[in-house]
């Protein structure tokens, strides 16, 4: 089933792929996994209270949230991101909608909005 799931974006040979998958497989139910998802909530929440506000630049790239035409993301990214990147302070939000790999959907878009970011950051553009 996990080869089903999985997109060979890289363009593996078969035993490659088959090695990617099996790899894969060992890291879905590990007792880590398992032990991670029992205390989420508690992860979750002391997370959120260290958060701190600094003046380090961050981009925030939103393949989830970023057709803010759709209600649901509209939403979304209201209760949600907003204020988990102000909690952060000194962000920037890219809307690129698409999956939740979006760097692996979109490489190139997403190469040009870490350019650009940086490039504005120093001042000056990049080649």
């Amino acid at each position: 089933m996990l080869p089903v799931l999985l997109r060979n974006d890289a363009n593996l040979s078969k035993e490659e792929w088959r090695t990617y998958c099996i790899l894969q497989l060992l890291s879905v139910s590990s007792d880590a996994v398992a032990k991670e998802g029992a205390v989420i909530n508690l992860n979750r929440n002391a997370a959120w209270n260290e958060l701190k506000e600094t003046k380090v630049p961050k981009l925030y790239i939103s393949s989830k949230d970023g057709d803010l035409a759709d209600e649901k993301c509209k939403e979304a990214n209201e209760k949600e991101l907003i204020p988990y990147l102000e909690k952060m302070g000194n962000y920037e939000i890219a809307y690129l909608p698409g999956s939740h790999f979006i760097y692996k959907t979109e490489p190139e878009k997403c190469r040009s909005i870490i350019e650009e970011f940086l490039s504005d950051l120093a001042g000056n553009p990049i080649k």
